[in-house]
Order: structure tokens, then C-alpha cells, then sequence
């Protein structure tokens, strides 16, 4: 209960986000967040949301712009 915000980040490998997807949201940071499971030198795309939690009613924002990175 009470105020505060969360972000939800989502990976996927492919634009439309059906492919193999993992969802995650940052505990401490937004500027920091790990997913598990991604092979390296793959191309993932990724976006993110504010949830806006205001005594229990949650109000989500719209997605950000895809953004395509690749993985070292």
C-alpha cells in the first residue's frame, strides 16, 4: 500500500516480443537489471514501463520505443 513507482522490462528476440520473452523488474536500480538465460552475441530487443502504484490502484504508462541491443 502507499505510493511509489516500479518499472517492468521486457527482452525478446524478435520486434513483435513472441519469442522468447522474459519479463523482470529492478529491485534496487532502474539504471541496472539482469536476465539470465541470454546467449551472448545475439541481437534482443528490449522496452520498458513505469507502474505507477498509488494505494493499490496500479496505473501502467505506455511502452517505451523498442530499443535493439546486442549482447557481448
Amino acid at each position: 500500500t502507499g505510493v511509489g513507482n516500479k518499472y517492468e522490462i521486457v527482452v525478446a528476440t524478435n520486434k513483435k516480443f513472441t519469442k522468447n520473452v522474459k519479463r523482470g523488474t529492478p529491485t534496487r536500480s532502474i539504471t541496472e537489471i539482469r536476465f539470465g538465460g541470454l546467449k551472448a552475441d545475439k541481437t534482443y530487443y528490449v522496452k520498458m514501463r513505469t507502474i505507477y502504484d498509488t494505494y493499490g490502484v496500479e496505473y501502467k504508462s505506455a511502452w517505451t520505443k523498442t530499443k535493439k541491443v546486442k549482447t557481448r
